[in-house]
């Protein structure tokens, strides 16, 4: 639907019926050029702000259920086209109010979603994917990976696999330090050592960073039991 082709008069009920700019805007097929020579303006920009807001009729808000108040013809044309489209297009017409709520919810959740997502990573202005790289080659991370390895050995704890095995392939394999909670939602974890574990390289890509689960076996006491 464009400007051309739609229907303005069938929905379109100037607020300001005093207004012969408003009606001839609102209520008939005149193309906004027309109208301003009609009226003696200048261009379509002054048409547009000379004419008053309009509501549409049967035309309601999703959100508020208020029929629609629109300024423009350009905003009208997008309502009226979902709303003639038929049923299952109506939760998305909104007015501009709730719009606008709608938008600073969204924002909000994102930036909410960021912060959590990043908690605790400092602002250097580099991408995720550089500062990870850069915290894999660190000594800090080196040293720490070393410290786990000696501490558990070079045996998978998901799958039991040691560098003498073979994977699927044929490959030799090769054993890594995995972060049970991922870096790319717990940066702030990246060097507690109680968030490490050791796994295959095949078994840390299968645990991705969607799963964080922890394979490392169960502490027990001096007389065996398990520690709950």
């Amino acid at each position: 639907m464009t400007i051309a082709d739609a229907r303005f008069k069938e929905y379109a009920i100037p607020l300001d019926d005093t207004s012969e700019i408003s009606k001839a805007y609102w209520q008939t097929d005149k193309s906004v050029t027309e109208i301003a020579y009609d009226f003696g303006l200048s261009g379509t920009g002054k048409v547009n702000s000379a004419s008053c807001e309009a509501r549409l009729n049967g035309i309601v808000c999703s959100d508020c259920n208020q029929e629609m108040i629109v300024k423009t013809r350009i905003a009208a044309i997008e309502k009226i086209r979902l709303h003639e489209r038929g049923v299952w297009s109506k939760k998305k017409i909104k007015c501009e109010p709730c719009s606008r709520v709608d938008r600073a919810a969204k924002s909000k959740a994102f930036v909410e979603k960021c912060r959590l997502q990043y908690a605790g990573k400092p602002a250097t202005g580099k991408t995720a994917k550089d500062e990870k790289a850069e915290f894999y080659l660190s000594w800090e991370w080196r040293t720490l990976r070393t410290k786990v390895l000696q501490q558990y050995g070079p045996r998978c704890m998901c799958c039991g696999a040691t560098p003498e095995h073979k994977t699927i392939g044929g490959e030799p394999v090769v054993i890594v330090v995995d972060h049970i909670k991922p870096l790319s939602k717990y940066w702030d974890l990246r060097l507690a050592r109680d968030n490490l574990q050791v796994l295959c390289q095949e078994c840390n890509q299968g645990k991705g960073a969607w799963d964080e689960t922890d394979y490392r076996p169960v502490p027990k006491t001096e007389a065996g039991d398990t520690v709950q």
